[in-house]
């Protein structure tokens, strides 16, 4: 097998990187969110092949994306490809502490990177800290910092289920536990 290192850098925002993902469908895929208000998906090798790392790894240092999705006026804390639908992406939305104290409210889009549209909002009804599609891709989790995890079905547009999972202050990590209907989340006690 082989045991070399492949180094590489994509050198594609000015801001802070928040979150990455790596598209289900193509592992040479990368979106990345950032506190400067964007999603990048990025490298800009080739739009007909699913924007892929050429073969034999980066020669060079990548410095623009294939795509760049702009127009959020929140931070976008989290982004995550749906597991099942291609180039569906899903984003979490908060307020950044620069522009104000205030942190009660943070919304989940759903895009579509094929079109570049916006196919949904969902208003999370507090401060977002985690989200996660489920196996088969119908459904996500949201938890908040109102202490609350939250299941949307996309499709309908609502929240089918709701609870709090723990009485602590500090954030609530959650993951569906593979094709089951069942989520394990960690958090804190008071």
């Amino acid at each position: 097998p082989d045991t070399s290192t492949v180094s590489f850098r994509v050198v594609i925002r000015r801001g802070d990187v928040c979150d990455f993902d790596f598209n289900p469908f193509n592992d040479e895929q990368i979106i990345s969110s950032s506190a400067d208000l964007t999603v990048m998906v990025g490298p800009p090798l080739s739009v007909t092949r699913a924007l892929e790392f050429p073969e034999g790894g980066l020669t060079e240092t990548i410095t623009q994306p294939i795509l760049k999705l702009e127009g959020h006026h929140r931070k976008v804390a989290f982004v995550e490809f749906n597991p099942v639908a291609n180039l569906i992406i899903t984003l979490l939305l908060r307020i950044s502490h620069e522009r104000t104290s205030r942190t009660s409210d943070g919304s989940a889009k759903i895009w579509d990177l094929g079109t570049q549209e916006e196919l949904n909002t969902f208003n999370c009804k507090a401060l977002p800290q985690d989200l996660h599609w489920n196996y088969s891709g119908s459904l996500f989790c949201v938890s908040t910092k109102d202490k609350m995890n939250r299941i949307f079905d996309p499709r309908e547009n609502r929240v089918i289920c709701e609870w709090s999972p723990h009485d602590g202050t500090k954030a609530t990590k959650m993951t569906w536990l593979g094709e089951t209907p069942r989520i394990v989340t960690t958090g804190f006690n008071r």
